[in-house]
């Protein structure tokens, strides 16, 4: 899509960039070119305001503009035949001497001051924890939400068409009559322009299309995240059920794509073997993101899958694994990964839903009548049965609530692309669980985990930057090779015992979760027995051996972990040689081995030997590296890595990325696929965003299991970013830190203001990074029993200081130094003595 820029007098003077796309319409979008989020809407009558002494006729002179009315002396309001017109002639007006104020009659952006907006009355709302999970009276956050009012506020995705590519959504519930886009409903398997299900049997999305638009505020059943949006219902399951052939999937992939600016895809591969798209949806795919919405890209929602308990990956999922979508993994109402919501470096963000059956449900809508999953119906009464309650959810059904978040922002600010999207998602969440061990930060200091991706996203947050964010720099990507032929160490995990400087190895298996990629320490290791209780033995710093047996693994684990062990050897008790993979360990806090019940008499023998020196053990796992070096000075947002390599079990195979800043991506590991290894699939990695790509990356290949040796022959890393100046390669691009700071002596980590973001963050926010620019909303109120609350959402790794005072400039007296809660910060007191009226709350970053 072209632009035109158009310098006009407002009366200082504004060069505006204007999409020619438009301009044939009767209101044309437009923004200021040197400020991107300053956005209008040109009609065609024009602003003449012109310098005392200058008749207007003679300023009109050969123009097609009519005056319509002298608002004020010398200030006139023209006509024009068109839009176009009216800039063009505004343009050329501008340049004259005489004339202090050119310009087409604006409609610019604003908003209701309202912090949050009002409570719909939708009698299922109060029920719906992940739109907003507060207490009714306090207003005090119980647990993980999307915040939406505070969204609603600012946007409900006015403008924007969700497609829900389903099987199909019941037009006729009352909670989404009025919500389609009539004209846009297409079932794709049988050619006609009907997007209700094709059999009575089909349910699911009718409730994945009420999460994402449900209407809200009309007295019935629910809201949906979006309920501003339009619906186009986009069918690709036949009325046998099955799913639409690789060409009715293509068509609609690439369906209306000037007009469906969202698609939802609840719905992932069924095999654990990788499946990629096909050629005709990659064509499709391709074509909807490089050219759909005036080439600003359709933003397609994928799922993550439900998978998590059999150890399947969404990189395995090729619809999924696309770095050019939205991934969405789920998150319960305990701050969690869900139990169901596959692992993987491709995941981006996270919706709410129910992990277990004990959960509170989430309601959607459901089919009327008797057709739906929830089987209530009455003759007298159509919307008996017509809502469902999901207790224990999927990705289905968080991939449509992140829909609507994408509905919300592009609602916000319709002139994102998908990659914008993409970093406004990322900037908007929050984790919510601080003891994931799959959590790290990378080297630009955003969280990041193999199970949610960046967190779960603030609707509000998330509002509030699209209305100020500036559109990303120029696609880059490259790709890099490097030739390496050589052979991957079979069953490479190892245990080392060393007892008086003379090293034992023995073969280990690796739990499902923490691995060592790296090799520990040498640490004294003590025989704790089955462990099937707390231990009262001090371990911190040193290794636990633990016999199999009495308890789960992941309680064994976890008992040595609480004793302060650093990892866990865990031996068989039966079966001599036999060995396995540890499930249940994808929580444990510290890496855990398993090694047969012969090597573990052996371990047993050499403490035994060892006496009171002693026995120390490490792990280690002997793996093939590979280094790729990158020439190019990028700020990276993905990266792939595809290995060719041939070996007989895939799922043999432990894949992992590190960047030239240190952070490294698991890409596979532990995935039950027999199949042989693919060398033609790119992993894609979320996980690298904002990091510099200049240096050396290392790609390392481990085989976790015995009888199969597998031949590398090849490696190539893929950079997705943007291109900067960056001769210190730290990440900051020159300009922008010669600008803030004067030098280039900033770290991207750095926090020269002591706000908790880093500068790396404050660069892609365009912030200050010297002043402190957060801020919280701080709650007050009087309880009950007269004691005072103060209530406010939490920052990670902040403390916050509660202070009095008689006056509101001081002085103040510190009353508490308050640590974060698990979703708020709270204060509660006695009321002080008279006189003190104010209280504050100040944000300390620790140490």
């Amino acid at each position: 899509m072209g632009q035109v820029a158009y310098a006009l007098k407002t009366p200082r003077p504004v060069v505006y960039l204007v999409g020619t796309s438009g301009l044939a319409g009767d209101r044309v979008s437009g923004s200021e070119r040197d400020r991107p989020a300053v956005r209008v809407q040109f009609g065609s009558r024009v602003v003449l305001q012109l310098a005392k002494g200058t008749a207007l006729g003679q300023a009109l002179r050969g123009s097609s503009l009519k005056p319509d009315r002298e608002f004020a002396e010398g200030l006139f309001i023209l006509q024009a035949p068109s839009v176009r017109v009216a800039l063009e002639e505004s343009q050329r007006l501008a340049k004259r001497p005489d004339v202090l104020v050119s310009h087409p009659v604006r409609r610019r952006s604003m908003q209701k001051m309202a912090p949050m907006a009002k409570r719909p009355n939708d009698p299922l709302f109060p029920t719906q924890w992940p739109l907003e999970n507060r207490d009714s009276t306090t207003g005090d956050r119980l647990g993980p939400e999307f915040n939406i009012r505070e969204a609603w506020a600012g946007s409900t995705g006015q403008g924007v068409v969700i497609g829900i590519a389903d099987d199909g959504v019941d037009l006729a519930h009352t909670d989404l009559l009025g919500q389609g886009a009539d004209d846009l409903h297409f079932n794709f398997t049988n050619g006609k322009t009907d997007g209700n299900p094709a059999a009575s049997n089909q349910g699911h999305g009718t409730i994945v299309a009420g999460l994402a638009l449900a209407k809200a505020d009309n007295g019935k059943g629910l809201a949906g995240v979006s309920p501003g949006a339009k619906l186009a219902s986009l069918v690709i399951w036949t009325a046998g059920d099955d799913f639409g052939t690789e060409e009715e999937v293509a068509d609609m992939l690439q369906y209306r794509n000037d007009a469906v600016h969202v698609q939802n895809h609840s719905w992932g591969s069924s095999t654990i073997e990788q499946l990629d798209a096909a050629v005709l949806e990659a064509k499709a795919i391709e074509r909807a993101i490089e050219t759909g919405r005036d080439s600003k890209g359709v933003v397609m929602i994928r799922v993550a899958g439900n998978s998590r308990e059999q150890d399947w990956s969404a990189g395995d999922d090729g619809y999924s694994n696309d770095p050019r979508v939205v991934t969405v993994g789920a998150v319960g109402l305990d701050g969690r990964v869900a139990e169901f919501s596959n692992v993987g470096a491709c995941v981006l963000c996270a919706g709410l839903i129910g992990s277990t059956a004990g959960d509170h449900p989430v309601y959607s809508t459901d089919r009327m009548g008797a057709l739906g999953w929830n089987r209530k119906f009455s003759a007298d009464d159509p919307e008996v049965g017509s809502y469902h309650a999901i207790t224990r959810g999927g990705t289905s059904f968080t991939a449509p609530q992140l829909a609507g978040v994408v509905a919300l922002i592009l609602g916000a600010n319709p002139g994102l692309t998908y990659r914008d999207v993409q970093q406004v998602l990322i900037h908007a969440s929050r984790h919510y669980d601080f003891a994931d061990p799959f959590l790290q930060p990378n080297a630009a200091g955003y969280l990041f985990s193999l199970n949610t991706g960046y967190g779960v996203p603030d609707a509000g947050a998330a509002v509030r930057l699209a209305k100020r964010w500036k559109t990303a720099g120029a696609l880059v990507k490259k790709s890099y090779n490097q030739n390496s032929l050589a052979e991957v160490p079979d069953d490479g995990l190892q245990l080392r015992i060393i007892v008086s400087d003379e090293e034992t190895i023995f073969t280990a298996s690796p739990g499902n979760g923490l691995v060592p990629d790296a090799p520990t320490e040498a640490v004294s290791l003590v025989d704790v027995g089955k462990a099937v209780a707390p231990l009262e033995v001090d371990l911190t710093g040193k290794a636990a051996l633990i016999e199999r047996g009495g308890a789960f693994f992941s309680e064994k684990v976890r008992h040595a972990a609480e004793a302060g062990a650093v990892f866990a050897v865990i031996y068989n008790h039966r079966n001599g040689n036999e060995r396995f993979i540890l499930g249940g360990l994808d929580f444990t806090p510290i890496p855990a081995v398993f090694i047969s019940q012969d090597d573990g008499a052996d371990v047993k023998a050499l403490l035994t030997a060892a006496g009171d020196d002693g026995a120390k053990a490490a792990l280690s796992l002997e793996s093939k590296v590979v280094t790729v070096a990158v020439p190019d000075s990028l700020l990276c947002e993905q990266v792939g890595v595809r290995v060719k390599m041939t070996h007989r079990i895939r799922g043999d195979i432990r894949l992992t990325v590190r960047s030239p800043s240190g952070t490294r991506s698991v890409l596979q590991a532990n995935v039950p696929d027999g199949s042989a290894w693919r060398g033609d699939w790119t992993f894609w990695s979320n996980q690298f965003f904002y990091e510099p790509a200049k240096g050396d990356w290392i790609v390392t290949v481990s085989d976790l299991a015995k009888n199969f040796t597998g031949v590398l022959s090849a490696v190539e890393l893929t950079v997705r970013g943007t291109a900067i100046d960056d001769t210190d390669n730290d990440g900051l691009d020159d300009n922008w830190e010669t600008e803030q700071f004067g030098s280039l002596g900033q770290a991207a980590l750095g926090d020269p203001d002591r706000d908790g973001v880093s500068n790396a963050r404050e660069q892609g926010l365009l912030t200050d990074p010297t002043t402190f620019d957060s801020y919280f909303g701080l709650r007050y109120l009087r309880l009950a029993n007269g004691d005072l609350r103060l209530a406010w959402p939490n920052w990670h790794g902040f403390a916050y200081s509660v202070q009095s005072a008689d006056h509101s400039l001081g002085p103040w007296t510190e009353q508490a130094v308050v640590e974060p809660g698990q979703f708020q910060a709270t204060w509660e007191a006695k009321p002080e003595a008279a006189g003190v009226r104010f209280y504050r709350v100040q944000a300390k970053l620790k140490p």
